[in-house]
């Protein structure tokens, strides 16, 4: 008795420090780095603002299920949450991408909660929480209010649940997982698809569990149903399918013209040029490309996504040393699966395939690292499956000395990572997480009282959001005044004015101008010997380049 619990105290302490690591990794100079709020981040935050201040979206919409924001509909898990923390600490970087942090951090416990029930070995379940924890591919998305990261939480708790439930014949665990289940397409855009699909399979695999539990199953079902029925309602209304037919490889503008070109350039008689290139035809063939790209050794070891605001860049999602013991799980699982028949194997081995489908229907799908980061913790549960099986058939002569190897090989790969991100990555990524919006505030707040009007620019960014975010705009005054196509806000413009006047020395009086330099030298206005105007500060972003410059009409005097 004492040496099982000594054994569990020994698990737990592990655990906890593995844990630890991870909210020190997500949580460390979280408010610079990255070095901005991207564009997502900022909706986010305004939006659970005006949330607590009017129970409105922005746009007025009361209480939605899909917040509004421009050109785009968010799903509003993330966004109740943060109207949470934004209440507590106020309107700011930390109260945005705070409930990330948290939930990255529940993740890696999540991670080892489900390989623990799916592999019945609490070696395996620590590997998978460790590796979850120095994840490239999960820190990106855990330290920017990215609403995906969910997902790497509500569907590892979702199936714990399920199999908790079956296992005990307890219907409030399996109540527990259809909340669970029911909360994924709050979460994010692809459960809405995924979700659907994947419970068919569930069901399929367990249907002996199911159908002897039948009353629990109802209850799941009627629970599910319950907590999905606003959100599907939104989808056929039109706001919850709204992201996905903007990005969808069948509403791809370059179709029709793919299509032509290849029948113009073909040798095939016409009847078979129709029946070989027409949409249907290419929109197969994107699907798979998106498909296979998803498991590519391109996509996770050595490239990645190739949005800079997605990966560090010139590296996979995964580290380089999972890939041997990846296949080798991959193998192990497969076995067990289909030879042992196994359920539990077959279970991860079916998410890992389902899992794709919705981002393989969406343009550039299959590099897309949000749209498939549900894949967290489930590689990460066959990778730590293959390492376990490698070390438990090593001689144990051998043990030692390959776990110090491995630990040597882990350590360089998570330190190097970790060096890049910290140090590098800022600067080269600086302009893709929209640099200086919060420096140019700093400014702007303090002297907005002495102009009558400011013009910020949009020629990076839509500022529009950024100024209602970082200048905290009250949004009951936002919701009056707001329109898809506002271009100005209170004092506000967010346009480039026409700068010739002011080359001329005829700019407008009482006026603040926040510009990108590219935009001075288009008209060929230099700030120097312009008695017009007064330059007060140049907004230089990590890389050393000029972002924005910020100056005024000589009229004002600021102290």
């Amino acid at each position: 008795m004492k040496l099982i619990s000594s054994q569990k105290m020994k698990i737990k302490t592990i655990l906890f420090f593995i844990l630890l690591l991870s909210f020190i990794l997500r949580f460390w100079r979280l408010a610079i780095v990255p070095p901005g709020l991207f564009g997502d981040e900022v909706d986010t935050g305004y939006q659970a603002y005006s949330l607590i201040k009017t129970g409105r979206d922005y746009f007025g919409n009361f209480f939605p299920v899909h917040f509004q924001s421009y050109g785009d509909w968010r799903v509003p898990l993330y966004i109740w949450i943060d109207s949470l923390f934004v209440s507590v600490l106020g309107l700011n970087e930390m109260a945005v991408r705070l409930p990330a942090v948290l939930f990255g951090v529940l993740a890696v416990l999540a991670s080892f909660l489900l390989a623990k029930i799916i592999t019945k070995n609490e070696k395996v379940a620590l590997v998978t929480s460790f590796l979850v924890a120095i994840s490239p591919w999960h820190i990106q998305f855990s330290r920017g209010a990215f609403e995906a990261i969910l997902l790497t939480v509500l569907f590892p708790l979702a199936i714990w649940f399920f199999l908790k439930g079956i296992q005990k014949e307890n219907k409030k665990y399996l109540a527990l997982s259809a909340c669970f289940f029911g909360l994924t397409p709050y979460a994010y855009n692809t459960p809405k698809l995924l979700l659907p699909i994947f419970l068919v399979f569930l069901f399929f695999l367990f249907k002996k569990e199911v159908l002897k539990l039948k009353k629990e199953t109802v209850i799941f079902l009627a629970i599910l149903f319950l907590i999905l029925a606003p959100i599907f309602w939104d989808v056929f209304r039109g706001p919850g399918i709204a992201r996905f037919n903007s990005l969808s490889i069948f509403n791809d503008e370059a179709m029709s013209e793919r299509v032509r070109l290849s029948r113009q350039f073909s040798d095939l008689s016409p009847s078979l040029q129709r029946i070989f290139y027409n949409k249907g035809v290419f929109w197969f063939r994107d699907f798979v490309n998106n498909y296979l790209s998803s498991f590519s050794t391109e996509f996770l070891f050595i490239q990645g996504d190739p949005n800079p605001r997605h990966s560090v860049g010139n590296r996979g999602e995964l580290y380089l040393f999972e890939l041997p013991f990846l296949l080798l799980g991959l193998g192990y699982l497969f076995y067990c699966g289909f030879h042992k028949k196994d359920k539990l194997s077959l279970l991860v081995l079916v998410f890992l395939l389902v899992n794709p489908i919705p981002a393989s229907l969406t343009q550039k799908g299959g590099q897309h690292a949000i749209r498939l980061l549900s894949a967290v913790p489930w590689l990460q549960i066959v990778t730590a499956t293959g390492f376990i099986f490698f070390l438990e058939n090593l001689k144990k002569s051998y043990r030692k000395f390959f776990l110090i190897f491995m630990a040597l090989i882990s350590f360089v790969s998570f330190i190097l990572f970790e060096i890049y991100y910290f140090d590098l990555y800022p600067k080269t990524a600086g302009r893709w997480w929209n640099y200086g919006y919060r420096e140019i505030f700093q400014l702007v707040n303090r002297v907005e009282g002495s102009y009558d009007q400011i013009y910020i620019s949009s020629s990076w960014e839509p500022s529009l959001v950024y100024t209602l975010f970082y200048s905290h705009y009250p949004p009951e005054k936002a919701q009056k005044e707001l329109t898809l196509s506002s271009y100005k806000i209170g004092k506000y413009r967010f346009f480039t004015p026409d700068l010739t006047p002011l080359r001329r020395g005829e700019g407008e009086l009482k006026t603040l101008y926040v510009l990108n330099p590219a935009e001075l030298e288009v008209y060929g206005l230099t700030l120097e010997g312009n008695s017009s105007l007064k330059k007060i500060k140049d907004v230089i972003s990590p890389d050393g380049k000029g972002a924005f410059v910020i100056f005024s009409s000589s009229d004002v005097d600021l102290k």
